[in-house]
């Protein structure tokens, strides 16, 4: 997590008010706060993965700190730590899968057509006809949103 020096200073948590919130612990008090922060204008630039990313940072942070942590905060610490190691993750987990899918077409079109079409033909079909549609899917998977606990496994090996 961040260090003391690196932290941004602390700034009111962007949860409900105290009075319409729940107290840590009980139900309901982890949805109102996935509710706020979601529909947060600080998390627009972020893709679906991404966001469910950086709540679930803010959790593990709230946890270590022992105390309520803002978004702010949380963004702070994400874009200085986790979200550099989480996105090389995603890129690399994306990547892979977008091959996969690319093979797949190339065998389907192959198939329909009767010969090889060639890798370079179906990456270029793909990506025209089937890429953005596919992209917006992958992002609600929970396949597409790299867990960091691997992260700091392999980062001490």
């Amino acid at each position: 997590m961040c260090n003391a020096t690196g932290r941004p200073p602390v700034n009111q948590p962007l949860a409900l008010p105290a009075e319409e919130r729940s107290p840590p612990g009980e139900a309901g008090s982890r949805e109102d706060f996935r509710h706020v922060h979601l529909s947060s204008h600080l998390l627009r630039k972020f893709w679906t993965s991404e966001k469910k990313a950086i709540l679930l940072f803010h959790r593990r942070l709230e946890n270590e700190l022992q105390r309520e942590v803002s978004l702010e905060e949380t963004l702070a610490c994400w874009e200085h730590e986790a979200g550099i190691r989480w996105r090389r993750a995603k890129m690399r987990i994306d990547g892979q899968r977008q091959l996969e899918e690319i093979e797949r077409h190339k065998y389907f079109v192959s198939q329909r057509l009767g010969y090889d079409v060639g890798w370079e033909f179906a990456a270029l079909d793909w990506v025209r006809y089937h890429a953005d549609p596919w992209r917006r899917w992958w992002e609600e998977q929970p396949a597409a949103c790299p867990r960091m606990e691997q992260e700091v496994a392999a980062r001490s090996l």
